[in-house]
This record gives structure tokens, sequence and C-alpha cells, in this order.
């Protein structure tokens, strides 16, 4: 570039589109502070994404979104189960197969609202089978399959040796860690919780 200044590199946008929308409790309250995250379809991992937090209302809008087909989704940290529009449990199918999709090819949509059920956590304790002692260097996550064998939730173990998955529905569980192997359940009403230890 020299000692020159750039001039006349403008930029000509185009007006985008809004998805918007609430996510509500099912029994009808307003969810703060949740987010909504919207992907192209087919765009993967690679994709873009976009969101934003539901205000006192569980009312969100994400704007200036170029033409096309979305998927949308809810993450939340309240403990409810989060859900692929249209009332689509996200756990057992994180990557949103065969969900259906929000198209705003020429149009903006207010419409797309959510209503999550009350969800189970798993917690416990990973720790080392030798000496008792958690993870000290890096977190050991973790995993949690539905009975289809489907990745249903995560959670890291850390120093304190403590892990908590994200909200999940009532139903049969694998809960793997990524260094051992152990069963349990979720239902209704209970938290189940245990103990593993790595080898």
């Amino acid at each position: 570039m020299g000692t020159s200044n750039l001039t006349n590199k403008d930029f000509a946008l185009v007006q985008g589109s809004h998805i918007a929308g609430t996510v509500k409790s099912s029994d009808g309250t307003p969810l703060a502070d949740a987010q909504v995250v919207v992907q192209p379809k087919g765009s993967g991992d690679l994709g873009y994404m976009m969101g934003a937090g539901t205000d006192e209302t569980g009312a969100y809008e994400i704007d200036g979104l170029p033409d096309a087909q979305y998927l949308v989704n809810t993450e939340n940290g309240d403990g409810y189960v989060d859900e692929w529009w249209d009332n689509i449990p996200a756990p057992g199918n994180l990557d949103g197969v065969g969900v259906d999709t929000v198209d705003i090819s020429g149009s903006s949509r207010d419409d797309i609202n959510f209503s999550l059920d009350k969800g189970y956590t798993i917690s416990g304790g990973v720790t080392d089978s030798t000496t008792g002692q958690g993870p000290t260097d890096v977190p050991i996550m973790v995993d949690v399959y539905n009975a289809a064998g489907a990745l249903f939730a995560e959670g890291g173990a850390y120093e304190d040796q403590g892990y908590e998955t994200w909200a999940i529905p009532a139903g049969p569980i694998t809960r793997r860690p990524r260094m051992s192997t152990s069963v349990g359940t979720s239902t209704s009403g209970t938290t189940t919780s245990r103990r593993a230890s790595t080898d």
C-alpha cells in the first residue's frame, strides 16, 4: 500500500430479511435469555450461524439474513429441552436431520415460535480409579447417548470433578465418558447421577 491512502473501496448492501418469534415454556411462561440460532440448510459445520437472545417477554429477532432456507433451534441454560423448529427435540438429533426449514425467500417470518418442555439433567463426577483425583490438566467430556446410539447430551468434568449435562427428555440413555462407560436412565421427575471412574 505504500504511503498512500486507499479510496473508493465502497460497499453496496442489500436489505436482508429477518426471522422472529417467541420462546416460551410449555405452560406459556416466557423464557428470557434463551438463544435462538439459525443456519442455512445444508451448510453443516462450515456454514455460518447467526443468533439472538430472547427478552423478558420471550421475544427474539434475527435480522440481516439473506434469502435462504434456514434451520432454527433454541439453546438455553434453564433446564428446558432445546428444540428445532417446528417442535423437534434437539437431543438425539444435534445435526437437525429431517427437521422443517424456515424459508425467507422474498419475505421475513415473524411466527417462528418455540414451546419448550422442562427436561432432566445428568450429573456426577469423573475420577481416576487409582488416585481418586479428578482431571487436572484438561476437562473430560461425558457423552450421553440415547437408545438409538445418537448423541443426546454432553457435560464436562473439570478440576472440581463435577459435570452436568444440558437438559434432556425422559427416557433410556447410555452415559459414556470418553474414558469409561456406564449406563443410566433419566426418568420423569428424577435426575440420575452416577459416579464414573476412568482407567
